[in-house]
């Protein structure tokens, strides 16, 4: 299972938006910086696994929360998507993205995981994922 660099290049964006030195953020992985910050390109799930675990431990305490949830929470605001973020400027709803979780998906993960259990709400959007942890868990 392969990870996209859209994942790695939010938590770059993310902590070089709030200061932190860049050279540190490499020194904690192995990854090459090209394959980090291109949101095109895709990388082992257990590298990136790796990846964002190094840094919420290294960088998580700075923020007083969950790394990983403050990146993702912020993800809209970031633009470190890629092409993708001009596919949703030029949506009419980004919602409506959300209206084939599947094909969203898809933009992070290879190959896309299967969706089950869809519910769509007027504010949300909830689906399982029936894949085992042992994919792509460190």
């Amino acid at each position: 299972m392969l990870f996209s660099g859209k994942i790695t290049n939010s938590f770059l964006v993310y902590l070089d938006k709030h200061g932190v030195d860049s050279e540190k953020l490499f020194e904690l992985t192995d990854l090459p910086t090209e394959f980090l910050r291109e949101p095109s390109c895709w990388i082992p799930a257990q590298d990136v696994e790796k990846f964002v675990a190094s840094m919420d431990r290294e960088f998580g305490s700075i923020f007083h929360d969950n790394l990983p949830k403050l990146v993702g929470h912020e993800c809209h605001e970031l633009r470190s998507w890629g092409v993708l973020d001009s596919v949703i400027k030029m949506m009419q709803k980004p919602q409506d993205l959300f209206l084939q979780p599947h094909r969203f998906l898809s933009y992070f993960v290879s190959p896309a995981p299967p969706v089950g259990n869809v519910v769509r709400e007027e504010e949300a959007i909830s689906f399982d994922l029936p894949i085992s942890i042992k994919n792509f868990h460190l």
